[in-house]
């Protein structure tokens, strides 16, 4: 029984041989092409999310110590598509989309500062969502994005996020004082345009 089954596995395979062999002798094997048929170019490219410019390698043969120059034209050289928001003008982010990538971009490139400054603009009360989440998020601004008629309103967010800040560091500084309860959400409500629970929830938190 063990030789029937290794004799019809090896009959099986010699036969797969074949078929391959078959194959690869014709010369429209390639997924059907045609002498003449020509396929469409896939092109990646890798946005850089880092506070500082890139200072790496953008290609294989940077990381490749070849013995020979000569070498060199035997191994393909991969490069990478990088693109670096540090490299791109503030006036070309508005091709890109104000209100999506280039928006996106323009903030990773003044992560490390300014990016608060940036968000007060007008142009951006209504941003793509997935853009402004996503900015959110990588560069650490901490916002509760405001959305309204489905797009984040950015320049709202960064308003509300200041007011809170303040609001938070006023909190701190009467209880310190050794004011009631009453006594601080009264100072704040005086001060600032918010409800009586809005001041609680962060005096709470």
């Amino acid at each position: 029984m063990r030789e029937r089954r290794t004799y019809g596995s090896a009959e099986g395979l010699w036969a797969q041989a074949h078929s391959l062999l078959d194959i690869v002798s014709d010369p429209d094997f390639l997924i059907g092409l045609r002498p003449g048929d020509k396929l469409k170019p896939i092109i990646t490219a890798t946005i850089y999310l880092g506070e500082e410019p890139w200072t790496g390698p953008r290609e294989l043969h940077d990381v490749l110590e070849f013995p020979d120059e000569r070498l060199k034209k035997f191994v393909p050289n991969y490069k990478l598509n990088l693109i670096d928001p540090h490299e791109i003008p503030d006036e070309d982010f508005t091709k890109l989309g104000e209100r999506d990538l280039g928006f996106f971009m323009r903030v990773l490139k003044h992560q490390r500062e300014g990016a608060a400054k940036i968000l007060y603009e007008a142009k951006y009360e209504q941003v793509d969502l997935e853009a402004a989440s996503a900015a959110n998020d990588i560069a650490k601004l901490g916002l509760k994005i405001v959305v309204e008629k489905g797009a984040a309103n950015m320049c709202r967010s960064m308003k509300e996020h200041d007011q809170e800040t303040r609001i938070l560091e006023l909190i701190d500084y009467l209880t310190d004082e050794g004011k009631s309860k009453e006594e601080i959400i009264s100072k704040i409500l005086k001060r600032f345009p918010v409800t009586a629970g809005y001041v609680e929830s962060l005096m709470a938190a």
